[in-house]
């Protein structure tokens, strides 16, 4: 469809080249483990994803590392 081809075009932000317009905006996917910290299925998800096309992808919240997390579901520091 002619009105939708820029979308499938490269886009250029700051320094890095996307390779379409397409993106996927962040969202809950209740994934994570309790401290909100990524796990191998939300690796997968992912993945999936960015085979699938998209060329930007926004992931959910989540943390680097239990202790980094100040969710309001965070355990409580050591």
């Amino acid at each position: 469809m002619p009105m939708f081809d820029r979308l499938f075009e490269p886009l250029s932000v700051g320094g890095i080249t996307l390779k379409n317009r397409l993106v996927m905006t962040p969202m809950s996917s209740h994934m994570s483990f309790e401290g909100h910290t990524a796990t191998a299925r939300m690796a997968r998800y992912y993945a999936t994803r960015a085979t699938g096309g998209f060329g930007l992808i926004e992931t959910g919240y989540m943390s680097i590392s239990q202790q980094a997390s100040r969710g309001p579901h965070s355990a409580p520091s050591a």
